[in-house]
């Protein structure tokens, strides 16, 4: 920009690479990437997240991502990717534990091994897991829940995953997601994804849930359908909803909106 403004150069420019990503010859050979339509939608062509052609450029190598939920279960999908830090906000301890299959899932999205003949493949298969664990079963916490946000920007984590709600508003999860997003990421501040959140009773509204309407820079997801519409909408032209019985959530706050249905 100072060259630019200067008026010494006819034109100034960044030097930027070209691919060609309209195809792509190295389609993983996990066993069931072709199901995985978020990555590559058959069906309907252009309803994924266009993640191949990113793979050329990176694959998520040197980033941590924390899966802050009910722990991250260990599998061949996860062989040595996971981060050498962990914790358990239930008891302080630093060596996350397991308490369901919810966070496994989270992680195998978004970081499953790529092109080793097995499971699935990660958004970004080269980057680090870092489980931070919450027992939902058990209840947890509001101190458990800012504990889990501040252990984790405070140990190297890149981006926070969060699929979760609370119930109530809650100033010292505010304040530490506030930090997150501040402080983290060596004072570049953490990516901090939440789920809009699921209707899934009668009494919940479908309005975006505590936290994720807590502070405009957090990139709040919704969910949809193989066929692009919302997970829930009962008046869909595509893609039976009888076996789902929740909603994804909506409203100004929602920033982007992701494969959410198998």
């Amino acid at each position: 920009n100072i060259f630019h403004s200067s008026g010494f150069f006819f034109f100034f420019e960044p030097e930027l690479c070209f691919y060609n990503t309209s195809s792509i010859s190295d389609i993983p050979n996990d066993n069931y990437y072709d199901d995985q339509w978020a990555l590559h939608n058959y069906e309907y062509p252009g309803v994924d997240i266009n993640i191949e052609g990113a793979w050329s450029t990176t694959k998520g190598e040197d980033i941590v991502v924390a899966i802050i939920d009910d722990g991250v279960h260990g599998g061949l999908d996860f062989l040595n990717r996971f981060y050498h830090k962990s914790f358990d906000a239930k008891t302080g301890v630093e060596s996350a534990s397991w308490y369901g299959y919810h966070g496994t899932y989270c992680a195998g999205i978004v970081g499953a091994i790529q092109n080793n003949s097995y499971g699935i493949s990660g958004v970004a298969p080269s980057c680090k897991i870092m489980s931070v664990s919450m027992d939902f079963n058990d209840g947890v916490s509001m101190q458990q829940v800012a504990n889990a946000v501040n252990w984790a920007w405070k140990n190297d984590a890149d981006i926070m995953n969060c699929a979760w709600r609370c119930e109530e508003p809650s100033g010292m999860i505010s304040e530490a997601i506030d930090s997150a997003l501040t402080f983290g990421r060596r004072g570049k501040g953490c990516v901090v994804v939440f789920a809009s959140g699921n209707k899934d009773g009668i009494y919940l509204s479908t309005d975006i849930s505590f936290p994720a309407n807590s502070n405009s820079n957090i990139i709040v997801v919704g969910a949809i359908k193989p066929c692009g519409e919302r997970v829930g909408d009962r008046d869909s032209s595509c893609c039976t909803d009888s076996k789902i019985f929740w909603e994804s959530c909506y409203g100004e706050e929602l920033d982007v909106v992701a494969p959410g249905q198998s």
